[in-house]
């Protein structure tokens, strides 16, 4: 959050793609869903202020593997997901430490039992 919260062009990302994203997910309502959503009163939870993961507070971020999903969605304002944008570049960064790691370990196996 601190990340987000201090990269004023982050944020201006972030509230785009929270924007469109309630605005997609309303969009996929059917007549069906939307009368059930009267009915059982699930409006305030799906308000179009409501963004990735059903937030309404912009500038703090919950549910990660949500922000990532949309950012690969390549849905509506997935591009400006910058949150899922970070995820994916940890993750990245996480592989290839790992890999590294073990052909690391790979080579010094290897070493150790060469004659």
């Amino acid at each position: 959050e601190q990340r987000l919260q201090s990269d004023p062009k982050a944020l201006e990302s972030m509230i785009r793609a929270h924007q469109a994203y309630g605005c997609e997910r309303w969009e996929c309502l059917t007549d069906d869903d939307l009368k059930l959503v009267q009915e059982r009163k699930w409006e305030p939870a799906l308000d179009l202020r409501r963004g990735v993961a059903g937030i309404s507070r912009h500038t703090t971020i919950k549910c990660l593997h949500a922000h990532l999903a949309h950012f690969l969605s390549g849905g509506r304002g997935s591009k400006d997901n910058i949150v899922g944008r970070w995820v994916l570049e940890a993750i990245i960064e996480m592989l290839r430490e790992k890999e590294a790691t073990t052909n690391t370990k790979c080579v010094q196996t290897l070493n150790a039992t060469e004659p």
